[in-house]
């Protein structure tokens, strides 16, 4: 009955029902506005494994835009965040530009300490203080490589 009675005093309000209705229209589109449609993440995917072939083509250049490209879009829905940002961590490092790369790895390492490819960035990581003379902190990251990985 008491469902009902709401009805009928919705009808009643037909201005207030439609605006309810709006109301949950754009909560429904803003819960989904972020999130990426399985198209958007197939192409993710598909630019990413792209990106992965000009790296191993040594084409490093067209890399580092592909990743780029990805690291730029949300974060939030975006599957491959850290695998490209890993990927651009090691694209900068062939492109010869340490001290980004340097930088990347340590912004890389401060947002996702638990990311299976911290052990991968901390080895990139450990590679360029190394070749910067950086002995000392080189090997502190060679050490937890080996003790904790």
């Amino acid at each position: 009955m008491i469902l009902k009675n709401k009805s009928i005093t919705m009808m009643n309000k037909p201005n207030q029902a439609v605006t309810i209705f709006f109301c949950l229209s754009i909560f429904c589109a803003a819960l989904s506005a972020g999130q990426p449609t399985q198209t958007e993440q197939d192409q993710t995917k598909g630019l990413f494994n792209e990106g992965v072939a000009y790296f191993n083509a040594e084409k490093y250049w067209d890399a580092q835009n592909i990743f780029q490209t990805i690291s730029a879009r949300a974060k939030s829905g975006n599957p491959l965040v850290t695998s490209s940002a890993m990927m651009l961590i090691k694209t900068a490092y062939r492109l010869g530009e340490a001290d980004r790369s340097e930088t990347l790895a340590r912004e890389f390492l401060q947002a996702y300490p638990n990311s299976r490819y911290a052990s991968e960035v901390k080895v990139t990581l450990a590679e360029i203080l190394l070749a910067e003379g950086k002995y000392r902190e080189a090997l502190t990251f060679y050490l937890d490589l080996l003790m904790n990985y």
